[in-house]
């Protein structure tokens, strides 16, 4: 039997069936059930060797974080949440660790380039 985390699924055929579980259960589908949908993305991946876009990007990721955090959402659906905006972004090898006061976000940019931190809390 394949491992549920690798079966590819029809994206529209993911959607009608969550619209089915959720009108059976009367759950709605938790934010990670949510992260590999499709969405806008920029134009163009940033990038990685400009330190201050990097920068940005994080930034915005964990400002993400912060708010799902303090509205309730747990750690683990946070953490998915935050690599999914730096991903949005081209950026992904993103290594985030959200605890109950910080948010850690960093990003390993390449061969040569040190790696970019960036702290919440």
């Amino acid at each position: 039997m394949p491992d549920p985390q690798e079966v590819n699924v029809n994206p529209a055929f993911r959607d009608r069936l969550a619209r089915a579980v959720q009108s059976v259960t009367g759950r709605n589908a938790a934010t990670v059930d949510t992260a590999g949908m499709p969405v806008l993305t920029p134009l163009q991946p940033v990038d990685l060797r400009d330190n201050e876009t990097v920068g940005e990007v994080l930034e915005v990721a964990m400002k993400v974080g912060e708010v799902l955090l303090d509205s309730g959402t747990g750690a683990v659906d946070t953490e998915a949440q935050v690599r999914y905006v730096a991903a949005t972004y081209g950026i992904d090898d993103v290594t985030v660790s959200v605890t109950y006061n910080a948010i850690n976000v960093s990003v390993q940019r390449g061969r040569g380039l040190p790696r970019r931190r960036t702290c919440a809390r």
